[in-house]
């Protein structure tokens, strides 16, 4: 199992796997309880009426409202009791079922313990949760609409809350040039020019990209994202080691190599 941010989850290549989408309801009272193991599968579960408590292995309880996405990791151990109900006396929700895993096949979460991702304010997500639930699985030839509505959803979903972790980071003044990085990784844009896009200082830049990459220099990041580059065009198309290290912005064989090695 590997534990990715929502910028991981976006950038590597993922596949949703026993895709599933099932409405919810639950009456009051009621409890659920989930140990390693039992939870074969993630979800996203957009809450609509009533209201939970959730209380995750880590031990810090939260309340579930209307409105709210909630993510929920494979295999996380946690807790719930509904707390509120609608008129029926159920909760409701939509929950979409998915196993994610990376290109060789092992599992990845976006944390360990479940918790809420986004606040669904303007019912955007409401519309997407009810097209997916509205696909009849029965039919052979929705399977790929399923598939291409879930991929969307979570697209979208990810995106959002990496563009709101930007935004509350304190290297979200750095953005700009993440952004030319990870768009165009073969250019050889100058750190300078990195900074003075961004309106700060090159020692201040440098120290902001390794905050945002935990440990990486600008350099190193986009150097990784070459290799990626040069991996996926190695392993989907047709082409020379020398042409793959050229497009992906390379000019000197002998560094790709030693660079193609340092990044498994």
């Amino acid at each position: 199992m590997r534990y990715l941010s929502a910028a991981e989850l976006l950038s590597e290549e993922i596949q949703l796997r026993n895709i599933c989408i099932l409405p919810i309801r639950e009456p009051l009272h009621h409890e659920g309880v989930f140990t390693d193991k039992k939870r074969h599968c993630s979800v996203l579960f957009l809450y609509l009426v009533g209201q939970r408590e959730y209380t995750p292995k880590s031990g810090h309880p939260f309340l579930l409202n209307p409105g709210e996405i909630l993510y929920v990791p494979q295999y996380s151990s946690y807790r719930f009791r509904i707390t509120d109900v609608g008129e029926d006396g159920c909760d409701f929700a939509i929950a979409v079922n998915f196993e994610m895993v990376d290109q060789y096949g092992e599992a990845v979460c976006l944390s360990e313990d479940p918790h809420v991702v986004l606040k669904d304010t303007l019912s955007h997500y409401f519309t997407r949760f009810q097209r997916a639930l509205s696909i009849d699985t029965g039919v052979k030839t929705n399977t790929m609409l399923l598939q291409s509505t879930v991929y969307s959803l979570c697209y979208e979903i990810f995106s959002e809350l990496q563009l709101n972790t930007a935004k509350q980071a304190p290297w979200r003044v750095i953005l700009p040039a993440i952004d030319a990085i990870e768009s165009a990784p073969a250019e050889d844009i100058p750190i300078p020019a990195l900074a003075r896009r961004c309106g700060v200082s090159e020692t201040r830049f440098r120290q902001l990209f390794v905050q945002y990459t935990g440990g990486e220099s600008a350099v190193q990041y986009r150097n990784r994202l070459r290799i990626e580059l040069a991996r996926r065009m190695l392993r989907t198309q047709q082409v020379t080691v020398e042409y793959a290290a050229r497009e992906a912005g390379f000019r000197d064989m002998s560094h790709f190599y030693r660079l193609y090695k340092r990044y498994p």
